[in-house]
């Protein structure tokens, strides 16, 4: 082969190579054609723009960027008053449900403080007693519970056995007369010991 030869295959791989690039570039550049009339455009509209805040007829959209109020009822559409209302009735409601809550707990602790002293205040009662809402609920809780104990094997106190139980006084237990009988009594049982 001739350098000739040689330059002319070489050019014809390179242009072979090339076509796609080329093809590709000249779709980019028909594409583009438009954008000195846009660049056009874009410098136009900002000359107005600037022409029209420098004689001063923007104020009013500066006003609605600086006000907060206005520019949250102009995307809710409400007046000022009715957004104060509505706030307003959403407070209420807020404290409202907050006070029912907070007696609805006083009453709750209150059962358990009265029906299960010692459970109350304690975290073994308050898991019991988390997801009770009347008293009817409590007293089963409370109801079972005791029965859990009792299966268990623990004896609770016997508080209604005596008097004093009861809430009563024990029988002549407070009298000096009676606590002489009942020295005498216990002194009956003894049994003598000799030394």
């Amino acid at each position: 082969m001739t350098p000739e030869e040689i330059k002319a295959a070489i050019n014809k791989e390179v242009a072979e190579a090339i076509k796609p690039v080329a093809t590709q570039v000249g779709t980019i550049a028909e594409s583009i054609k438009g954008l000195p009339d846009l660049t056009k455009q874009v410098a136009t509209l900002t000359e107005a723009d600037s022409a029209r805040t420098i004689a001063g007829k923007d104020k009013g959209a500066d006003k609605g960027k600086t006000d907060p109020a206005a520019a949250a009822s102009a995307a809710t559409g409400l007046t000022k008053e009715e957004a104060k209302a509505l706030f307003a009735e959403m407070l209420k409601e807020r404290d409202t449900t907050a006070q029912s809550t907070a007696q609805q707990q006083a009453a709750h602790e209150a059962w358990i403080k009265k029906h299960a002293p010692k459970l109350a205040d304690n975290p073994l009662g308050r898991r019991l007693f988390a997801g009770a809402k009347t008293d009817e609920e409590r007293k089963a809780i409370l109801d079972e519970y005791i029965e859990s104990q009792k299966a268990l094997g623990v004896k609770g106190p016997d508080l209604g056995a005596t008097a004093a139980g009861e809430g009563g006084a024990a029988a002549g237990g407070g009298t000096t007369e009676a606590k002489k009988a009942a020295a005498l009594e216990a002194a009956k049982s003894l049994k003598p010991v000799t030394l």
